[in-house]
């Protein structure tokens, strides 16, 4: 058994209150239900530098891809071409204003949000000057997690091109590309930074000397 500090954490997947003990950098701490990956004993500051850059280079995918075509479908002589934007848009158009909003929220809106939380908690973990919102911006962050649908998103635009293809001629566009990309480099930034080790970092800074 190890020794050290000893601390509490509940999975995120299954909800179990886990004991987790100080762990080397080479070490890394699982559920003992579900086997989800709890957290690892990297120093906190340089998970923090790494998960930054991959946000840093989700927000410049994202970008790209919102300036550039997703798909492109023809058919019959006629072609016609989408971007993400029109994936609400479309929705919007025909009526269905609050879906379409709920859409471009959960694939664009709030995935952005995360990201720029995760590089305001970057910025202040940096500061020499203890700040308030530091703990506030955790706590938003992991709230706001769940209510990213991008892999959603992704996974069901992949199997409906597998029926759309056989009905017309499809073109995968520079956006479709960065699209997938982007959600890679989501899914690093989440990965980089321990929950556990996170937390500890902001009890640490709220709690020192001024």
């Amino acid at each position: 058994m190890m020794s050290g500090t000893i601390t509490q954490q509940a999975c995120e997947i299954c909800d179990c209150l886990n004991e987790v003990p100080s762990l080397t950098s080479l070490q890394e701490a699982y559920c003992r239900r579900c086997g989800h990956r709890l957290t690892d004993g990297k120093p906190i500051a340089q998970a923090i530098s790494r998960a930054s850059a991959w946000a840093v280079t989700a927000i410049i995918l994202m970008g790209v891809t919102l300036q550039y075509p997703l798909l492109g479908f023809s058919a019959q002589g006629r072609s016609a071409h989408m971007s993400l934007w029109d994936t609400g848009g479309a929705l919007m158009n025909s009526g269905q204003f609050i879906l379409g909003m709920v859409v471009l929220g959960f694939i664009i809106i709030v995935p952005l949000l995360w990201l720029t939380l995760l590089l305001g908690i970057g910025l202040l973990s940096q500061s020499a000057r203890t700040s308030a919102w530091l703990p506030r911006l955790a706590r938003w962050l992991y709230h706001i997690k769940h209510w990213n649908m991008v892999e959603v998103y992704v996974v069901g635009m992949l199997v409906s091109l597998t029926k759309i293809a056989s009905l017309a001629r499809l073109e995968l566009g520079i956006a479709f590309w960065t699209l997938l990309a982007f959600g890679v480099a989501l899914i690093l930034s989440e990965y980089s930074v321990g929950r556990l080790g996170l937390w500890q970092m902001v009890r640490a800074r709220v709690e020192r000397p001024a």
